[in-house]
């Protein structure tokens, strides 16, 4: 029988499949287009699938929370932008209406309150197997879909009226598609070489093994060099995990029997880290030249050029920066005047070279 707990802590777990489900596919045509579709429907989502969380934590007369340092990051790096945004010469700029929408202190408050409704909502490991196979298929769904698009000039947002050409896509840009895809064929990946794996259905091995194949297509397609470096990465931590399991063997820590081998799950693993090193040095196309559209930013340098230029304002800059979502403020103002006899001398960025180094002079050294 369910209670009032068991229905709301349900409804946090459907929310959670759902969000999987829509996250590689879902648009709103015109007039409300991509992005803007995007934020509000994913916005509702989270909002309702923490509200059902907290109220499940209050009708069940128990206090549960998750608790993990990934968690506990979050929630620092999301009090520090606070500050930041609050210290701002644009605070409601920072905290709702920054372009891109990742520098926006709103966004993150979003990813923070749906990192803990999922790890509260999920309470079993086959409720987040259940999350991560449903987020690889309708993924595999959407690397389908760009392929058709890439290689045959089928694009599924064009017939909606919404936008064409090659590049054009739910998740942003095609660098941005190639290093989304790249997540899901690690994850893939993962269950595919996981000791688990050779329990499940046949049809289930089948549908990673195609969904792996069209994320390695796209990736092959675009051929961003930095999902390369990214895949190298993962590869060598997923080697590693699966030479563990040797040890554990050793010490009879996984059931079975027999004596400790490097076996295929090892070899495929290696193998993978060996194809990402060749990738990396790869020069050009290397199925067909896509006509993509070009992807321009600011350079490291000039990134940390600009933070230095802001960090001269004052103590608070240097710890607070100018706020989240500020750097094309900042780069109006401080860029180098060399830019000015370039092709970009009219172009202001809203982003730096990378996330990560933007958050350098918009939220500071904290």
């Amino acid at each position: 029988m369910y209670t009032s707990h068991n229905w709301f802590a349900y409804g946090t777990k459907i929310i959670a499949y759902v969000l999987a489900a829509l996250l590689p596919v879902w648009f709103l045509p015109q007039p409300f287009g991509v992005d803007f579709g995007r934020e509000i429907t994913f916005g509702i989502l989270i909002a309702v699938g923490a509200i059902a969380w907290l109220v499940s934590l209050l009708t069940s007369g128990e206090m549960r929370y998750p608790h993990s340092p990934i968690l506990y990051a979050a929630a620092a790096l999301l009090a520090v932008l606070g500050a930041s945004a609050l210290l701002s010469g644009s605070p409601y700029l920072s905290a709702f209406l920054a372009d891109p929408a990742a520098e926006r202190w709103v966004t993150l408050a979003m990813g923070l309150a749906l990192m803990a409704a999922v790890a509260g909502g999920l309470r079993s490991r086959g409720e987040a197997g259940t999350l991560l196979f449903i987020l690889i298929f309708s993924g595999a769904v959407a690397a389908l879909l760009s392929a058709l698009q890439f290689l045959f000039d089928v694009s599924i947002l064009a017939a909606f009226g919404v936008a064409a050409g090659a590049g054009v896509n739910v998740i942003g840009t095609a660098n941005g598609l190639a290093l989304f895809y790249a997540a899901l064929l690690m994850m893939t990946l993962g269950l595919l070489l996981s000791p688990a794996a050779h329990a499940w259905k046949g049809w289930v091995r089948g549908a990673l093994i195609a969904a792996a194949f069209f994320f390695f297509l796209d990736l092959l397609l675009v051929n961003f060099r930095t999902s390369w470096v990214v895949l190298l990465g993962s590869g060598i931590v997923l080697f590693g995990l699966l030479l563990i399991d040797i040890s554990k063997y050793r010490n009879n820590e996984i059931s079975g029997g027999g004596k400790p081998r490097f076996g295929w799950r090892q070899g495929a693993a290696l193998g993978f880290v060996i194809l990402s090193i060749v990738m990396i040095m790869a020069r050009g196309s290397i199925i067909r030249e896509l006509d993509l559209p070009a992807e321009v930013s600011p350079s490291l340098g000039a990134t940390f050029s600009l933070a230095g230029s802001v960090f001269r304002e004052g103590p608070l800059r240097v710890f607070f920066g100018s706020g989240p979502g500020t750097f094309g403020l900042d780069w109006a103002r401080y860029k180098d005047a060399s830019i000015n006899q370039t092709i970009f001398w009219g172009v202001r960025f809203n982003q730096g070279q990378s996330w990560l180094a933007t958050l350098l002079p918009t939220a500071g050294i904290l």
